[in-house]
């Protein structure tokens, strides 16, 4: 069985993740969050919000295509929404965002916007 880390990369390149493989980040998506938040975590200390910012954008689009497949990976995101969104609010300050938008919602999945003044 493979990893979701594994699919991740697998779903970065080869760009869809069949039923199965939703129903596996389903069922693993709590480890999986934590992990990819000790990511960015670490990217933000190390001042790369850069890095910070692509791993969120892959987790986000990773689990928005999953979502599609299984929608109770958006609906479990509840429980760590206010993880996501300090992260995301970190990764904003880091870049000089002037604004940040978090959105989640069905089909479409999740929505991360950053704005900044030119």
């Amino acid at each position: 069985m493979e990893s979701i880390a594994e699919l991740a990369n697998k779903w970065e390149s080869a760009g869809v993740i069949s039923q199965e493989e939703a129903e596996l980040i389903f069922k693993s998506l709590d480890s999986y969050l934590e992990y990819e938040f000790e990511q960015i975590a670490i990217f933000i200390k190390k001042n790369d919000a850069e890095a910070g910012l692509c791993v969120l954008v892959k987790m986000t689009n990773f689990l928005s295509a999953a979502g599609s497949k299984v929608p109770g990976i958006i609906t479990n995101l509840q429980k760590t929404i206010k993880k996501y969104q300090f992260h995301a609010s970190m990764l904003g300050k880091k870049l000089g965002a002037k604004s940040l938008t978090i959105s989640i919602g069905f089909p479409i999945g999740i929505n991360i916007s950053l704005t900044w003044d030119i």
